[in-house]
């Protein structure tokens, strides 16, 4: 008991070890106090569930630490009775507890503590022996119990003395389930989370509490204010001697009355209601260099509304206006003073008071003009509404202004894609290279397109006419390209860089091979990104190690630009990414052509100006920043989080992390994607309307009511491509049709199956559907089955089906029930989610050699006749009565033990869910 009182007494010095103590020099001796209320324990909805029919109930304690300081709350029961004071949801402990002589940096520690003990059975009166008598109409209660009785109450626990001797001190029975620290900078705060809070804990993991504090300073300064007075209307401005001593500011007219007279006037800073002390606006003092001081009392009969006084209902708010020390003369202005004003002693004293100025113009809240109609072409539905497939992964997508949508994937082949006035439509298909696609560029206006590929190749594609029409042979890898001519230039230039040094070639991507130009010294590495500024006609390209240059095409011989309002990167931010050692993986231009934003390998969303390359906002989005913000608040279950960080991190390992690009938008409005099970990367948004007629619209005919223009819809839709995904999806402002329902398309297969898929198809088809044993590989070990799939041939091949597509891996036994049997194959992990194969639900097998008549028995888990999906479970003794209710399938051959431990999990007595989590590895058949 020593050694433990050693440890919790290093443990306290560690956790007060961070605490800033007040130096014994200092001028300043900071005290307050802090004073804790309203806390509330929030519980958990299932512990509520069980409460009525529990046999055991818990009891809690919060003790607050602050040095040596250690305060407790009364003891609080999970009663009915308790809990139905606050809502039936939490429970509240009465009373407060405060702390003083704290200083401003105090740490405070709130420990919560839990004492689980059995519900009392018999009732207060009948279990003390307080037994009533009655006396005419009175009942009168005997408080004491009687100490002779004939029987021994077996009640009463008997003398037991201690097996450490009559002197032992006992541990604690109360266990610590949670506690949070906080300071100073917390007192606002009304909700804080919970720090380790074991699983089986009745508490939710926060807990909601008020604090408040008082802060007092014991100080003593002196000094010259000049002091704003009101005399009958009219104001003065008076300079005296003031004395601050803790919260009172006296002052006199000359610093020898300090000592021999009563002050002409005293301030207690208690009173006031300024929360920040600041110079004082013009609109209530003209005067520079002014402060202001607000105090509130209650109103008075002959209180008139003044310059100082202000009458609001019952209370009255009294301005204090001060100057620190200057003299007028030397405040004022020169453009103020008057050309025969002189110095002089009594120029303190002038009747100068409290100005009119200008009333304040309320700010104007900027709102972005045709704001409305900017959001109405954006999508805006939470899921895609469909996908459309390539035969491998796809890398690469862009959107033309010729309404074409131009996919890439990483053999190589490019699929040209029309959209219309809903949905898209497929055009054609190019076997365009051999190797992998590196980048695909369309121009400006939309007509020409531009890929690459590490096979040394260079295709180039009329858009509007989808062909191909011109081909290069390049000596060297490239790596990134973009077209960097306006419409109506005479020559259609293309910049491509080379993967292994630092040179960009330009080409006419209509001529030969033969590069009009070659840029060997504006940069040193590799360039990763090239694109072009249509507005201002400047080409933007960065380097592997971050650095920005700025270039024109061969109107302007390739010169740096003259739009720019900047010399020197120096004077700019373009060395952002070098002294954050990363590159941007994608980036992009305003419509306007004014910013551009870029993605980078930190994670880290940049928007910058583009004629004077400054920095003007930075998006944090690094992995480092979701977990803070799913500590502070949820943002996701911590499954649902844990999977997604899991799949961010694979994104990283991975090269497929340099393929995510940026779309330049205003600000956020809308997160869609959320529920869908993909990672976006490539992104193209299409805005505007798909036109049926080749005819020229003109701006007359835009303006005009015309029906026929008006009815075709505008049909906003963001394209994009997803990590490890051979299909691209929809984003639209439409909903996509239920997804359950087995005539939904939202995924469309619109590639034919290869040779080997055919085979592996007619196999799957055939005899690999259904198995003869199966290993299910749980976290606890493995469980050998056996399967029935002569007699049961359709549970069997759901069965199969199911773990063969990986459809039970990570799911847990959500289902045990001790000395009966284990349930699992519900991805919800709740008992009612599930489906088969078929995408419904499929009738039941009964066979009557197969029944119930011993354990490790297989069975399909149902909600009634005809209704089973993908849950089964496995028995650990016989159940006859469920023969003809369950569907037989297989039986456990090796692996009991297994099974056996599952069974004996501890488990929730409401849900029979396990406390902690068993999940299912994968499933192996043979």
């Amino acid at each position: 008991h020593r050694r433990q009182a050693a440890l919790d007494e290093i443990q306290q010095l560690q956790m007060e070890a961070n605490l800033k103590q007040a130096s014994e020099n200092s001028a300043l001796t900071e005290k307050g106090s802090l004073q804790v209320t309203n806390i509330t324990l929030p519980l958990k909805k299932e512990y509520l569930r069980a409460l009525a029919a529990a046999e055991q109930c818990h009891h809690f304690v919060c003790l607050v630490r602050a040095q040596e300081q250690v305060m407790a709350t009364p003891v609080l029961a999970a009663t009915s009775e308790n809990l139905r004071q606050c809502g039936g949801l939490s429970l509240q402990f009465p009373g407060s507890l405060k702390l003083d002589g704290l200083s401003s940096n105090f740490r405070v520690k709130l420990e919560i503590y839990s004492l689980q003990t059995q519900r009392e059975i018999l009732p207060h009166d009948i279990k003390y022996h307080i037994a009533g008598k009655k006396d005419g109409n009175t009942n009168k209660l005997r408080l004491t119990p009687k100490k002779l009785l004939k029987q021994e109450s077996r009640l009463v626990m008997p003398t037991i003395q201690s097996p450490a001797g009559p002197s032992a001190v006992r541990a604690p029975a109360f266990q610590m389930c949670g506690f949070v620290v906080f300071s100073l900078r917390e007192v606002k705060r009304t909700h804080f989370t919970l720090n380790n809070v074991a699983y089986s804990c009745p508490l939710a993991g926060n807990i909601q509490l008020k604090l408040s504090s008082e802060l007092e300073i014991d100080v003593q300064e002196r000094g010259f204010l000049t002091m704003f007075e009101d005399v009958s209307g009219f104001g003065n401005w008076h300079r005296r001697w003031c004395l601050l001593e803790g919260a009172t500011l006296s002052y006199w007219k000359y610093p020898d009355d300090e000592k021999k007279k009563i002050p002409i006037g005293q301030l207690d800073l208690n009173m006031c209601t300024t929360d920040s002390v600041g110079l004082a606006s013009r609109d209530i003092c003209a005067r520079p260099h002014s402060f202001l001081l607000e105090t509130r009392r209650p109103s008075e009969p002959n209180d008139e509304k003044s310059l100082v006084l202000i009458r609001c209902g019952s209370h009255t708010t009294i301005r204090r206006l001060s100057i620190r020390g200057f003299r007028q003369s030397q405040v004022m202005s020169d453009a103020r003073k008057r050309p025969h004003e002189e110095e002089s002693d009594d120029s303190d004293d002038g009747w100068i008071g409290p100005m009119p100025s200008e009333a304040v113009k309320p700010k104007k809240v900027k709102v972005l003009k045709y704001e409305q109609l900017y959001l109405d072409n954006l999508p805006s539905a939470e899921s895609y509404e469909r996908s459309y497939m390539h035969r491998d992964v796809i890398t690469h997508i862009l959107v033309t202004k010729t309404d074409f949508i131009i996919t890439g994937s990483c053999d190589g082949h490019i699929k040209f894609w029309k959209k219309l006035e809903e949905q898209i439509e497929f055009v054609k298909h190019f076997r365009s290279h051999l190797g992998p696609i590196q980048d695909l560029a369309a121009n400006s206006n939309g007509t020409y397109l531009c890929s690459i590929s590490n096979d040394k190749s260079l295709k180039v594609f009329d858009v509007i006419n989808f062909d191909m029409i011109n081909m290069m042979r390049l000596e060297y890898v490239p790596l990134c390209c973009e077209w960097i001519h306006c419409p109506g230039d005479a020559i259609a230039a293309l910049a491509v860089s080379d993967a292994d040094t630092n040179r960009i070639y330009v080409y006419d991507g209509q001529g030969t091979n033969t590069p009009l130009h070659v840029f060997e010294k504006l940069h040193t590495k590799p360039v990763v990104i090239i694109k072009y500024n249509p507005v201002f006609e400047v080409a933007l390209s960065v380097d592997s190690v971050g650095i920005l240059e700025y270039w024109t095409g061969p109107k302007t011989e390739y010169k740096f630009p003259r739009c720019v309002s900047f010399e020197s990167k120096l004077d700019t931010d373009l060395f952002e990414f070098t002294k954050c050692k990363t590159f941007p993986s994608g980036l992009s231009f305003s419509p306007d052509g004014t910013k551009f934003a870029t993605l980078s390998g930190d994670r880290k969303v940049r928007v910058f100006k583009f004629l004077t390359g400054k920095l003007s906002r930075i998006f944090d989005e690094s992995l480092q920043r979701f977990s803070e913000l799913q500590q502070v608040r949820q943002q996701l279950p911590n499954m649902e989080f844990g999977r997604r960080m899991a799949a961010e991190r694979d994104l990283e390992k991975s090269e497929a992390i340099n393929l995510a690009n940026i779309t330049f938008d205003e600000r956020c409005v809308k997160i869609i994607g959320k529920p869908e099970n993909l990672r976006p990367l490539k992104l193209a948004l299409f805005q505007g309307r798909a036109r049926r007629s080749k005819a020229a619209v003109t701006v007359e005919m835009e303006a005009s009511e015309n029906p026929t223009l008006d009815s075709v819809r505008s049909d906003p839709t963001l394209f994009c491509t997803a990590f490890k995904k051979n299909r691209f999806y929809m984003f639209t402002r439409r909903e996509p049709e239920d997804t359950k329902s087995q005539d939904a398309e939202r995924d469309i297969f619109n590639e034919k199956p290869s040779k080997e898929d055919i085979i592996a198809a007619t196999e799957a088809s055939g005899v690999q559907r259904l198995y003869d044993t199966a290993i299910v590989h749980t976290a606890l070990g493995d469980i050998h089955l056996k399967l029935f799939a002569k007699e049961c041939p359709r549970a069997v091949e759901n069965f199969c089906v199911h773990s063969k597509n990986g459809y039970y891996n990570g799911h847990i036994f959500h289902r045990v029930i001790k000395g009966f049997m284990v349930q699992t194959g519900d991805p919800t992990g709740t008992g009612t989610g599930g489906e088969s194969i078929w995408g419904g639900e499929f009738e039941d097998e009964f066979h009557p050699n197969l029944r119930h008549d011993r354990p490790y028995t297989l069975s399909m888990a149902n909600a009634g006749p005809n209704t089973n999906g993908s849950q089964f479970f496995i028995t650990v003794i016989p159940t006859p009565w469920l023969d003809n209710k369950h569907t037989v399938f297989g039986r456990v051959v090796k692996g009991m033990e297994v099974v056996q431990n599952i069974s004996t999990a501890k488990t929730n007595p409401k849900t029979d869910k396990p406390y902690d989590d068993i999940q299912i590895i994968s499933v192996s058949l043979k």
